[in-house]
């Protein structure tokens, strides 16, 4: 009874509520099409297999993939404009050519407020980053990433004052 009247009571339990039920059934959707697109897999290898025996597994599979394109659109969902990927959390460990595992150490910050700060952050990311190479192929990867196109449009980012007047 009184889960009952909690949830008369508040909008924001009764909000959440209807998220969790929305995120089972898209769990429910996802699980159902990657099991599908399993069993096309399975069944693009077992064509592959009977009609071209004597290329390698992946020139199997390519061939069953180009000749079936039913089975492919199951095989292989295209993302769309609303799909959304997870971000990633964590980085890949460095392992130099000694074998030692060293920890990355990336700079976060993104919030810089001047084009200083923003190339000089792009040259700290790219020495994190990849510090086998030269500064110069380091801070151009950094600009190149995708992960640091905030800092690119902060270096780029033109002032948005009025210009001075014409002589």
């Amino acid at each position: 009874m009184a889960f009952a009247k909690l949830y008369e009571e508040s909008e924001e339990l009764r909000d959440a509520i209807e998220i969790a039920k929305g995120a089972l059934l898209a769990d429910a959707v996802t699980a159902a099409a990657e099991k599908d697109a399993a069993e096309a897999c399975a069944e693009l290898t077992k064509i592959g297999k009977a009609r071209w025996p004597s290329l390698t597994p992946a020139q199997r599979f390519a061939r069953a993939f180009e000749t079936n394109p039913e089975i492919a659109k199951r095989a292989h969902r295209r993302p769309g404009p609303s799909t959304s990927f997870p971000q990633p959390v964590a980085k890949m460990p460095l392992v130099n050519v000694d074998g030692v595992t060293l920890t990355p150490q990336y700079v976060t910050e993104t919030n810089v407020d001047s084009l200083e700060k923003a190339l000089e952050q792009l040259r700290a990311l790219g020495r994190q980053k990849w510090p086998t190479l030269s500064e110069a192929q380091s801070f151009l990867n950094a600009v190149t990433d995708p992960e640091n196109a905030p800092l690119v449009r902060a270096a780029l980012h033109r002032p948005t004052g009025s210009s001075p007047a014409r002589q």
